[in-house]
């Protein structure tokens, strides 16, 4: 596996993504887990956020790298926060499942809602608009 090429559109994708951070979602987080060839990423969506659409801005950004990225694979999850609790709306297990037309299949259909630890991952935002901005 070449890492210095997957680092590489790695570091262009991630900057991609955090570029949209405030607008098409509130934040994100993602890392490289060489270990397990594996580049997860989190997206904190706004309250009101269109998945359709915020998905199609992931997929842009993540269509122009993917080549590159691979034999990596990369998973999404996106995540919901309330002051209380936090959910996961959406996850894609790899490159292929990212990519795949959801022209029929809606994203957020089953959410796994979990408690909000104080170390969380995007403590202390939440996906109130306008709140505790990224």
């Amino acid at each position: 596996m070449d890492w210095n090429k997957i680092n590489d559109a790695y570091d262009e994708l991630s900057k991609a993504i955090s570029a949209l951070d405030g607008t098409s979602w509130k934040a994100s987080k993602s890392e490289v887990q060489s270990q397990y060839s594996e580049i997860p990423f989190w997206i904190l969506i706004f309250d009101e956020s269109d998945l359709a659409v915020v998905h199609t801005a992931f997929q842009t950004e993540f269509a122009k790298v993917r080549d590159r990225l691979e034999p990596a694979q990369c998973t999404l999850s996106y995540v919901f926060v309330g002051d209380d609790e936090e959910t996961q709306i959406e996850y894609f297990m790899d490159n292929d499942d990212i990519l795949a037309d959801r022209t029929n299949a809606p994203i957020g259909e089953m959410p796994t809602k979990v408690g909000r630890a104080k170390d969380s991952m995007f403590h202390p935002l939440t996906s109130a608009i306008g709140e505790n901005s990224a």
